[in-house]
């Protein structure tokens, strides 16, 4: 994995330098879930949906701003 992460991230010859951001979206591209460990595997998973629950959450709009209510407000 390491290995697959140097070759993604660092500039083949007659490429033009990548950006930091280019380089983790190439790897994250090209990762397979057979490549990594079942508990990093898990991690990601959680990690995934946790960061969909945030991006959710942060939307306008009424139905999400109750979400960020407490449970009591949002009786009212």
């Amino acid at each position: 994995m390491a290995q697959l992460m140097t070759e993604l991230t660092s500039p083949q010859p007659g490429q033009e330098t990548r950006s930091a951001i280019e380089g983790i979206a190439a790897f994250a591209a090209a990762a397979r879930p057979e490549q990594l460990a079942p508990d990093i595997r898990q991690l990601f998973k959680r990690n995934i949906l946790d960061s969909i629950g945030c991006a959710i959450a942060a939307l306008p709009g009424p139905p999400f701003r109750a979400l960020r209510l407490p449970p009591s407000a949002s009786n009212n």
